[in-house]
């Protein structure tokens, strides 16, 4: 089903009457003709084009359209300047087309309204329809999802209009897709490590690294290097740990998390298990191996894969034993809900991860989340635990950390298995 989607986005692409690029640069081509490169120096026209084209659909004042292309003033007649762009942007697609123009651009009590016709192709619609339906489909059809995660990696070239404009709209559009690529990195290699695909975890990792070096998200980093230690290239994964080691303290003077740095002790120790590997059949020899890990003192800290694997595991069994899972969201906070510093953050979460493996019990989970939050799973827990848990690791937390300028936010709720999409199938 996907393929087939995927080959009628191919063609609606080739038959496209104008097709617009907008990830990894900008380029307007109508049939064979390239638009963007024809008028290229009008630079005025283009930034109207690419603003109304971002707003599409919705009435945009001509003053708010006069502030983003005049900012300082420098027009001493913005209306009428504002006016003739308008017309030559209408007269640019016009004399491009032989059965009408592509574009609308319709003038209303002093507003416009910008539409397209369904014969022009957007790289960067496409590029969210196709994130939607792998991420909608991943559970219930993980092949289907990964085809359309592909697919829509292939359109992400760069940063929305990269090379073009900076305003302040322009920035904001290329954070939320940088966001839903990184999203979509993730989703694709879930997958890919599920099947145990670990080559194209590699090729993925790396062409995603290519597009956007700083492409600052953990299990990305995680997934990269177990892939290379799985494929027996332990040397390569090391190096990209000290790799991203210098580059997290040059660029935000902060270390890698606890998972990874968990990863590469298992890795420089030789304890990851890779593929092809000679299997025991002694079931005695694999309960040493795993006894050998070390006594876990405290709660259990894991990264994020695998709490929410354990979280899933202790959903399904709460639904057979009627035994509650308690979720528990630890949030650092600073003064008016902002985040603490980086430098400061640091240090308080790495206090707080201290005073959660130790002061809960050893059948408990502990992850960070995000850069200033942790998530507990609470299991085999009575009415009272939650607010006894609050209580010591507030307490704690007072004790520990002096310091005015941060405060702890802890929620908890009980899970129900009927509430969790994670219980079905």
């Amino acid at each position: 089903m996907v393929a087939h989607n995927q080959a009628e986005a191919v063609s609606a692409e080739k038959r496209a009457q104008v097709e617009i690029h907008t990830l990894g640069g900008f380029t307007v081509k109508c049939g064979d003709e390239v638009l963007s490169e024809k008028a290229r120096r009008a630079k005025k026209l283009w930034k109207l084009f690419t603003y109304l084209l971002r707003n599409r659909g919705q009435r945009v004042p001509s003053g708010t359209i006069i502030s983003r292309l005049w900012p300082d003033g420098e027009s001493a007649d913005p209306q009428s300047a504002l006016h003739n762009l308008m017309y030559r942007l209408r007269q640019l697609f016009d004399d491009a087309s032989l059965d009408g123009s592509p574009v609308h651009i319709e003038s209303s009590g002093g507003n416009y309204c910008f539409r397209l016709n369904e014969e022009c192709w957007l790289d960067a619609d496409e590029f969210l329809n196709l994130s939607h339906r792998a991420s909608s489909i991943s559970d219930s059809q993980p092949a289907e999802a990964m085809d359309a995660y592909r697919e829509a990696l292939s359109l992400y070239r760069g940063h929305y209009l990269d090379g073009w404009f900076y305003d302040r709209w322009v920035i904001s559009a290329r954070r939320q897709y940088r966001r839903r690529y990184a999203d979509n990195v993730v989703g694709l290699l879930e997958l890919l490590r599920r099947f145990g695909n670990y080559p194209e975890i590699i090729e993925v990792c790396k062409d995603a690294l290519s597009i956007e070096p700083f492409l600052e998200v953990e299990d990305l980093h995680y997934f990269y290097m177990e892939a290379l230690a799985g494929q027996h290239r332990s040397t390569e994964a090391l190096n990209h740990y000290d790799f991203l080691t210098q580059r997290l303290h040059q660029e935000y003077g902060k270390h890698p998390s606890r998972s990874l740095q968990n990863l590469r002790k298992m890795i420089a120790d030789g304890e990851m298990s890779v593929p092809g590997a000679r299997m025991s059949r002694d079931i005695a020899a694999v309960r040493d191996q795993l006894v050998g890990l070390g006594e876990i003192e405290g709660a259990f800290l894991c990264d994020r894969s695998v709490f929410r694997e354990l979280f899933r595991v202790q959903v399904r069994l709460s639904e057979r034993i009627e035994d509650e899972v308690i979720l528990g969201l630890l949030t650092v906070e600073g003064k008016n809900g902002q985040l603490p510093s980086i430098k400061n953050l640091g240090r308080v979460m790495t206090e707080l991860e201290n005073i959660l493996v130790t002061n809960l019990r050893k059948g408990d989970v502990v992850s960070q989340w995000t850069e200033a939050q942790y998530l507990v799973l609470l299991t085999g827990a009575g009415e009272k635990t939650p607010r006894v848990c609050r209580e010591r690791i507030c307490r704690e937390f007072d004790k520990v950390i002096i310091d005015d300028t941060v405060s702890l936010s802890c929620q908890f709720e009980v899970v129900h298995p009927e509430d969790s999409v994670w219980t079905r199938g």
